[in-house]
Order: structure tokens, then sequence, then C-alpha cells
């Protein structure tokens, strides 16, 4: 779990989901802002429940970043090596990026920030937090896709962001099923390592966790 405060004094923490109810909590958060605000996935989500969840949470980590008992942020990581959607080799083309793609790689999904903290890092420490898991499972390359961000014309903003964490653009135009299309960029661990501008390499330059395997 990380807490940072912001030049406001306010203050969240990133953690990864560890029990029901946290991800009941993430589900919630998901709903209301992909369903109830952007409309997308009204065929899968659970309405009645109010709830955004698909079968692809069963193998994946989720973190969630609270602020004063509210959430106000998620990101999802998924190993290839427990999972792979059909989309990210017939789209993304993933396995064109390394043959070890599919033992050594994973997708992040449902990166979401409320609106009203937006301006502050928020996004930037849950997506360096599923890197840190990334380091930790032994695993090399990490790949988004910017579907959401485009569709929500704020596509520029978050290339910038992600560039600045270490990821390139690997497909400027992929069809991301549910959402539309985003381009697709790869973040490569032992590039950024690398890279001393890296601000992953800076953020995980400290030693990997001894329980990385507990979930």
């Amino acid at each position: 779990m990380t807490m940072k405060p912001d030049n406001s004094g306010m203050r969240w923490d990133v953690r990864e989901c560890r029990t029901r109810a946290e991800l009941e909590r993430l589900f919630r958060f998901r709903y209301n802002e992909y369903v109830e605000k952007k409309g997308l996935f009204q065929d899968i989500a659970d309405h009645e429940n109010r709830q955004l969840t698909d079968p692809v949470d069963a193998f994946g980590i989720n973190f969630l970043a609270e602020a004063g008992g509210e959430t106000i942020g998620s990101i999802r990581m998924n190993d290839f090596k427990q999972f792979v959607q059909t989309f990210c080799i017939t789209e993304f083309g993933v396995e064109e990026i390394s043959a070890d793609m599919l033992t050594r790689g994973c997708i992040v999904t449902r990166a979401m920030v409320h609106l009203d903290w937006r301006r502050k890092p928020v996004f930037v420490d849950l997506a360096l937090s599923a890197a840190r898991r990334l380091r930790d499972n032994g695993l090399r390359w990490m790949v988004v896709d910017t579907a959401t961000s485009r569709k929500a014309g704020e596509e520029d903003r978050f290339i910038s962001l992600y560039r600045s964490m270490g990821f390139e653009v690997w497909r400027r135009d992929a069809a991301v099923p549910g959402i539309g299309t985003g381009a697709v960029l790869v973040f490569d661990l032992e590039k950024a390592m690398a890279n001393p501008k890296s601000l992953a390499r800076l953020y995980l330059s400290e030693p990997a966790r001894t329980d990385a395997a507990v979930s």
C-alpha cells in the first residue's frame, strides 16, 4: 500500500484488493464511472447491484485508489500466463512484440480515476503500482490501450503520462471490444530500468517484495 499527499494536503492510498468487500467497492466504482457516466458496457454490467465486473476479474489483480473512505481510482492487471483475451492477439498483436510475451507479459485495463482527482498524480500512482507487481512477478512487458481516453477526448494527455513512465506506442489504432478504437502502448521493464529519465526506474528501484506471489 502507498499513501500519497499532494501540495494541498489531500491524501490517497493505492493497494491491491484482497477481500471480497474491497472488490465489490471497486466494481461499484467501475459501474459509476464506465456505465453511468460514459454509457459503456451496458450489456455486461450488473445493473441490479450497480456493479461492473467480468470473467477476466477472476484471473486478474485489481488495485484501488482510496481517499477519505471513498474509492477514487482503479486499475486491473492480467498476467498472460493466466489468461489472454483474444483481442490482445488479433488486434493488439502482442505476440509480435516478443516471442516471450505470453510467458512474461501482462495487460492493464479498467484504468480510471474519478473526475475530481484527475489533476492529481493518482493515475500515475495506480499505473506504477501495477508496474511494481509486474517486476515482483518476474514479468517484463505490460500492454495498455487508450480507447477509453480517446473516446473522452483525453488520449494525448494519457499517452504523455504513459510515456513518462516508460511506455512506448506500439500501434496507433486497435479495436477494443465494448469501447472503440485506441492506441496500444507497451512498457518494457528492462528498457525502462536502463533509462535514467524513466519515472518507472525511479519508482521501481527499491528491492522486489518477498511476498510477490501473494494476492
